[in-house]
């Protein structure tokens, strides 16, 4: 399971965007204990209220818009089990996509167990060409990156 040892975790975080189809500011963070996280957060002004539980206390901007609301949405929408669903269909497409690159000749370099999958095609001008054709062409979106420093 992807979530096998999570239990032991402090924190952790995740974006909606990765997942759920929502904003790209939709980010979260998942921590167990949370007065070690308002007490990281703090940021303290004779104006503000002193208690530890205020919503200034428990993420990284005080003065923001509702962000959290397509979240909210997406997961209310969903449910547990939706998300689970939609999760394990991300992956298996993920791992679909990894098989017929590989059978294409491409070197995937990441072990795709999430909705990433890392391909390099030959050289790094071969992987460029191609990843800028593919974005040209409109059809797809591929993202650039280096992988393990090189």
């Amino acid at each position: 399971a992807l979530t096998e040892g999570i239990d032991g975790a402090d924190s952790w975080t995740t974006d909606g965007h990765k997942w759920l189809n929502t904003p790209y500011d939709g980010a979260m963070v998942i921590c167990r204990d949370a007065a070690a996280l308002a007490t990281a957060m703090n940021s303290d002004a004779v104006y503000l209220s002193g208690a530890q539980d205020a919503q200034k206390n428990l993420n990284l901007e005080f003065s923001r818009r509702a962000r959290g609301i397509p979240v909210w949405a997406a997961l209310r929408t969903l449910g547990r089990a939706g998300v689970a669903t939609m999760v394990d269909r991300h992956c298996a497409q993920a791992a679909r996509i990894a098989d017929g690159l590989r059978a294409a000749g491409y070197d995937v370099l990441n072990r795709v167990v999430l909705n990433q999958v890392l391909v390099r095609a030959g050289t790094d001008d071969e992987t460029v060409s191609i990843l800028e054709a593919a974005q040209a062409s409109g059809d797809v979106w591929f993202g650039p990156t280096v992988w393990q420093g090189g």
